[in-house]
C-alpha cells in the first residue's frame, strides 16, 4: 500500500496553498489528484503536472484507478498527498476500498443550500450526512484551510449548525 500523508477535499484541487504549504507540511513528493473528468482531460492533466515543483510528480486518476493505485505496493520513499474535488468522490473512494484513516476538508465552494461552516468552507445537508457516515465508520474528518491554523473537528461543525440527516 502506498504511503499517504494527507487526504484533502478541495474543489480547487491543485493551487497555491497546496503547492506551497501542504506539500511542505506533509513532505509529500507525489500528488494524486482524483477526479473522473480531470483523468480523461489531457490538457487539464498537463496543466496540473506543469504546476508541480521540482521533485514532486503528479498523477491525475479516476476514482477507480486511484483506489487501485493507492492500494498497490510501492517504493517506500514515495509519500502521497491525495486531492479530491468533492465529498461525493471521497465517499466513493472510501466505500470502494481506498485506505482512509483521516479526511481533511480544505475547500468546498458556495452554492445553493450550502452554508459557510468554517472559513470559506461550505456544507449542505448531503455533504454533512456523508461526512458523518464516514466519521461513524472510523474516519477522522476535520476542517483545515492551511497548516498554521487549528483543525476543527466534524463534531464541532455539526454541533454548531443544524443539518438535517433525514
Amino acid at each position: 500500500m502506498r504511503r499517504v500523508e494527507l487526504i484533502r477535499v478541495d474543489f480547487r484541487m491543485i493551487h497555491g496553498q497546496v503547492i506551497v504549504k501542504w506539500l511542505k507540511k506533509t513532505g509529500a513528493n507525489k500528488i494524486v489528484a482524483i477526479n473522473d473528468q480531470i483523468s480523461v482531460d489531457p490538457f487539464l492533466a498537463d496543466i496540473y503536472k506543469l504546476s508541480a515543483p521540482a521533485g514532486v510528480s503528479i498523477e491525475t486518476l479516476s476514482k477507480d484507478d486511484a483506489i487501485s493505485y493507492l492500494n498497490a505496493d510501492t517504493d517506500a520513499n514515495e509519500r502521497c498527498l491525495v486531492l479530491l474535488k468533492n465529498v461525493e468522490d471521497a465517499y466513493y473512494c472510501f466505500q470502494n476500498g481506498m485506505p482512509m484513516n483521516h479526511l481533511q476538508i480544505g475547500g468546498l465552494g458556495a452554492g445553493p443550500n450550502r452554508i459557510n461552516v468554517y472559513g470559506a468552507i461550505t456544507l449542505d445537508n448531503k455533504d454533512a450526512k456523508t461526512l458523518k457516515e464516514m466519521k461513524d465508520a472510523g474516519v477522522e474528518v476535520y476542517f483545515q484551510l492551511v497548516p498554521d491554523e487549528n483543525k476543527a473537528s466534524l463534531e464541532k461543525i455539526l454541533g454548531k449548525y443544524n443539518f438535517n440527516f433525514s
